[in-house]
């Protein structure tokens, strides 16, 4: 590697005493280093004159081949550094509707006790998040649940720390049709909604039109990311339905107003899982204790 660096400052500078200078190697040495690679390449790569040294025909052709190898080897060593940083790693998984809630002030706090880790964040509906729990995806999951009791019931070698409660209530944004007039689940039936791509959630939506014996409304917009979320209700003039932290801004702006539909008011327990056999590692123990002080501060 050491002999192709120092053919590409030759070829570069058209000089022997160049490389020498920049490699801090007597020129001999260089010149030496050169026939080394010669040999090894069965070719002479430089031709010498009067005006100083240029490449061979040989020497054209490694050119832009010596500079991919050493570009590659550079390459190389940023990737196997990264690897190999030795700051602490931590992969949460969250559901979509506290990934704007509990997540930013436990993150707060492991980048405050650890300001070289590295924090990977993942999003997915209930039942991925305890599938890649299971299979050490992810470290932790933190996600909305019907119940911490139920969470428990599913997952036995889980431990289960219920961190807050989260309603989720219907908004329409201002100007909206279903806003005229009484309101009704038929009504509601037939308008175009964004639902927040979270299964629990949905199954229970749609069992209130179906239980109701209505069709189940058009979703135009399933999606796992909550700013298109908000987005979406905002420009296309969707019906959603979240916990209100997440609308705040366009509920105290008059953008969107809540709807009185108790039937789709609907009650989740935000929890962190765990499995239980792994050792808790200082760095999940610092995430476990954010997400109760984040979700006892919200309680509170």
């Amino acid at each position: 590697m050491r002999h192709l660096e120092q053919f590409l400052v030759i070829a570069e500078r058209g000089s022997f005493g160049a490389a020498s200078l920049d490699f801090n190697l007597s020129q001999p040495t260089i010149t030496r280093n050169i026939q080394v690679l010669e040999r090894a390449m069965g070719a002479k790569l430089f031709e010498r004159s009067t005006r100083g040294v240029s490449l061979s025909v040989a020497g054209k052709k490694l050119l832009p081949i010596a500079r991919s190898i050493v570009d590659d080897m550079e390459r190389a060593k940023e990737i196997v550094n990264c690897v190999s940083a030795p700051g602490p790693k931590l992969r949460i998984g969250v559901s979509p509707g506290l990934m704007w809630d509990l997540l930013p002030q436990t993150i707060d706090a492991l980048l405050a006790a650890y300001p070289d880790i590295e924090v990977t964040v993942a999003t997915g509906t209930m039942e991925w998040l305890e599938a890649a729990l299971a299979s050490g995806e992810i470290d932790v999951a933190l996600e909305l649940n019907l119940s911490a009791a139920g969470a428990r019931a599913r997952n036995r070698q889980v431990d289960v720390e219920e961190l807050e409660h989260v309603t989720c209530l219907p908004f329409a944004p201002v100007g909206h049709p279903i806003l005229v007039g009484p309101m009704s689940l038929a009504r509601l039936a037939s308008a175009h909604w964004c639902m927040p791509l979270q299964m629990s959630l949905s199954y229970r939506f749609h069992s209130v039109f179906m239980r109701a014996g209505l069709q189940l409304p058009v979703q135009s917009v399933n999606i796992s990311s909550i700013g298109f979320v908000r987005e979406a209700v905002m420009r296309w003039n969707l019906l959603t339905i979240l916990p209100p932290a997440l609308l705040a801004a366009q509920i105290n702006e008059k953008h969107v107003v809540q709807l009185d539909v108790p039937e789709l008011t609907f009650g989740f327990d935000a929890c962190a899982l765990t499995v239980r056999d792994r050792t808790k590692r200082d760095v999940l123990e610092t995430c476990l204790a954010a997400m109760k002080a984040a979700g006892r501060q919200r309680i509170g």
